[in-house]
């Protein structure tokens, strides 16, 4: 009898074991982020157009970048991105047009307000931006 029971047994917890297995899914592993910092050339045109051209903007060391010090005009800021799609935010050393640059201000003065993924909208670049006072 007991022999019997083994071999209706064994088959079911088989089976069992395989359904668990199948439906454990392991959290998926956070991807490696890294963080590109900016900062704006033109040391006296801060023209809305100017401000918003990614060619006016070269990457730098994180010691290189501004301190936010006022909304008056851009300097400089920084995107934090994973680190296998890293190239797709850089054109040489400025951002790609995949980094869209927000601003905002008056006449010839604007400022850095928000920077985001132009292609994926949905990804929080998580932007740090520092605006200093007018040159």
């Amino acid at each position: 009898m007991r022999l019997n029971n083994l071999k209706w047994a064994f088959p079911i917890v088989f089976v069992a074991v395989c359904v668990a297995f199948l439906a454990f899914k392991p959290a998926p592993a956070k991807l490696a982020e890294t963080t590109l910092y900016f900062k704006y050339q033109p040391s006296s045109n801060f023209k809305s157009t100017s401000v918003t051209s990614n060619s006016n903007w070269q990457l730098v060391t994180p010691s290189a970048t501004c301190e936010q010090e006022t909304n008056d005009v851009a300097c400089s800021f920084s995107i934090t991105v994973q680190e296998d799609d890293k190239a797709s935010y850089l054109t040489g050393s400025s951002p790609s047009s995949r980094v869209e640059i927000q601003a905002n201000g008056s006449g010839d003065y604007y400022h850095v307000t928000d920077v985001l993924d132009d292609v994926t909208p949905s990804n929080d670049l998580s932007p740090d931006i520092a605006n200093i006072e007018r040159p």
